[in-house]
């Protein structure tokens, strides 16, 4: 694979997984492994080590794109009144 196109069935293939990897879980997201490595850095992507491994699973994937998208949301709903 590389880092920047994926096949139908490469794509396939990576949704049928249940532990995917950092590079699986960016092609996920649609974004470059080193923003998926930020994340988990910063507290905000749970993963599990299988020996010297990194794995994140889909279900942790779900609720991180689930918290983004209602910060966003909320963020977005947010009005600014100014200041008299």
């Amino acid at each position: 694979m590389s880092e920047l196109t994926y096949t139908k069935e490469e794509i396939d293939a990576i949704n049928a997984k249940q532990l995917l990897t950092v590079k699986e879980a960016a092609v996920v997201l649609g974004v470059h492994r080193v923003t998926v490595h930020r994340q988990i850095s910063l507290g905000k992507i749970e993963i599990c080590k299988i020996g010297r491994s990194t794995r994140i699973t889909k279900k942790e994937l779900n609720r991180f794109i689930e918290s983004t998208i209602k910060r966003d949301v909320g963020a977005a709903g947010a009005t600014r009144h100014p200041q008299a």
